[in-house]
């Protein structure tokens, strides 16, 4: 999330909640759980679109992992699973051997 975008986001949560401290202070309680009740659908709204807008793929890297040498599983680089949606680079992974299981110097996709 930009940094402009989080600054905006606690000025509007900050205002809000004056805005509530407000409402139940110069307000009767009803209309007070009234206005929550409005505030709260219109947040869970804004949050739900939000979430199906944001960029939902993550960045993976990583460089100069060096050598691995294991008696199970050596990875010199990175595992994910096959349900990771993002970008994946490994570069200059190191060697990788192993006496058992397997061995992977880069990158292992697994369920």
């Amino acid at each position: 999330m930009a940094t402009w975008l989080r600054i905006l986001l606690i000025i509007v949560s900050a205002a809000v909640i004056v805005a509530m401290i407000a409402v139940w202070v110069f307000v009767d309680l009803g209309t007070a759980s009234a206005v929550a009740s409005v505030v709260g659908a219109i947040a869970g709204v804004v949050t739900l679109i939000s979430s199906a807008m944001a960029d939902s793929g993550s960045s993976v890297e990583v460089d100069h992992t060096g050598a691995v040498n294991a008696p199970g599983r050596a990875i010199s680089g990175v595992r994910v699973g096959r349900r990771f949606r993002g970008s994946i680079k490994a570069k200059n992974t190191g060697p990788a051997t192993s006496t058992g299981d397997s061995a992977v110097s880069g990158v292992e996709v697994v369920e």
